[in-house]
């Protein structure tokens, strides 16, 4: 049986520089680029493997967020690109995921009765296409199997966006949409290779911090193993990650100030930032170490040294999501590097995990399929290859790029996309959209 995917990534529904969809008036209407999209990414795919920052919490309000995503789904349903949706969230839409978690273990729960479960943090999704597998196809390891309809897995809230409420008759029109869920992790094996795709936030400096920090402050005292596994990963960066979606994406007044500083950070400006930090830490001087004797001096002194070296950090953490934006700067980074090195021993100690859990062998894969940085890498590309370090393996690396402009005074420019596809038989290839 042929397997047809198409893979995309940070299209940023809502974020009012996405070049899918546009709005007019009241509505949104197919955008400048989404006819190279659709030429791009073919029709009647088997999936179409969402990668990420598809809905954009971080700069839009939920309602404007759905109301594009409603948009693109409709569209893409009706010019029929895929059977199915496996949606793989990002940063900017990491409140997917725990939206998909609360439907799972709380809601789904309670309807029946029953007590709410904990969440998993991490649901790997697996597709299978070797000839001789005795897992075919989807797999989520762990996840109940669906006993009515020709769909495995789903059933979950966004399968309504491509409905409609009819006020006549108070009922549900329009055809539902089939998504399927996975994070952080996809994993593609074929018989020519292991394949893992992921949105890619993991490798920048911010989303990983305090997977990095936390165990250094509690040692011992944290109950994980000699190796951090993928849901101790996601679990320990959880409360970052859903600052930086919803919870400045959704913050009112702040946002709008939120948005214009991450505006200035894409282009390299931290003027604002570090006047930030600056206010910050004149306010803890002045009300949380306020120092009135003269013997205190010293104590002062050595609060301003950690203030200074506590803005030093935020600074170069803040001055990382710039790097982001230059795929080939970025990963010859070393601090890149290390985090990068970091999620592939998570990913690493996961594959493992299924292998004994679920009987299900997954080499380790030595190409990665990512987004995030907005900066495309076809396929094929000869910069795509990269050695890890600490004796890590080399692995190549492409990048979906992205599907929004960037501005520079009243001109906009498309920051450039790769449409990564997969047939049975034919391997992986790439379209660029430019």
């Amino acid at each position: 049986m042929v397997m047809k995917l198409a893979v995309i990534s940070d299209t940023h529904f809502g974020d009012e520089l996405c070049s899918l969809v546009e709005k007019s008036k009241d509505s949104y209407i197919p955008g400048p680029k989404y006819q190279a999209f659709k030429d791009a990414v073919g029709t009647k795919n088997d999936y179409l493997i969402l990668l990420g920052d598809i809905l954009d919490f971080s700069v839009a309000s939920y309602a404007d967020a759905y109301r594009a995503g409603k948009a693109f789904f409709t569209m893409i349903q009706k010019d029929k690109i895929a059977d199915q949706y496996l949606y793989v969230p990002g940063n900017h839409d990491f409140d997917i995921w725990t939206i998909v978690e609360h439907e799972v273990n709380i809601i789904y729960q309670l309807k029946q009765g029953k007590i709410p479960r904990k969440f998993r943090m991490s649901v790997p999704a697996v597709i299978d296409d070797r000839k001789n597998s005795p897992n075919p196809g989807l797999t989520l390891p762990g996840v109940d199997i669906r006993t009515n309809g020709k769909y495995s897995y789903g059933g979950l809230f966004l399968d309504n966006i491509t409905t409609d409420h009819d006020s006549e008759t108070n009922s549900i029109k329009g055809k539902e949409s089939h998504f399927t869920f996975a994070y952080p992790n996809l994993y593609i094996v074929t018989d020519d290779g292991s394949f893992l795709l992921t949105h890619g936030q993991y490798l920048e400096h911010y989303w990983s911090l305090l997977s990095e920090w936390v165990p250094i402050i509690f040692g011992s005292d944290l109950p994980v193993g000699s190796a951090v596994d993928m849901a101790e990963f996601v679990g320990i960066n959880f409360p970052f990650n859903q600052l930086a979606c919803s919870g400045v994406g959704q913050a009112g007044v702040l946002t709008e100030v939120i948005s214009k500083l991450q505006a200035e950070v894409r282009k390299g400006d931290l003027k604002n930032a570090k006047k930030y930090l600056d206010n910050l830490d004149d306010y803890l001087d002045d009300n949380v170490f306020n120092y009135k004797k003269w013997y205190q001096f010293f104590s002062e002194a050595t609060t301003d040294l950690i203030s200074n070296k506590v803005k030093e950090g935020i600074t170069k953490a803040i001055s990382s999501t710039v790097k982001a934006r230059n795929n080939e700067q970025w990963l010859s980074d070393p601090e890149v590097g290390k985090q990068l090195l970091n999620y592939y021993n998570s990913s690493y100690v996961e594959i493992n995990d299924l292998k004994w859990k679920y009987n299900m062998f997954i080499p380790a894969p030595e190409t990665i399929i990512f987004g995030h940085t907005h900066e495309p890498v076809p396929w094929g590309d000869p910069k795509a290859t990269k050695a890890l370090p600490a004796s890590g393996p080399v692995v190549r690396l492409f990048n979906c790029g992205g599907w929004v402009c960037t501005e520079s005074g009243n001109n906009k420019k498309f920051c450039g996309a790769e449409v990564f596809k997969y047939e049975t038989g034919k391997g992986f290839s790439s379209v660029s959209v430019r």
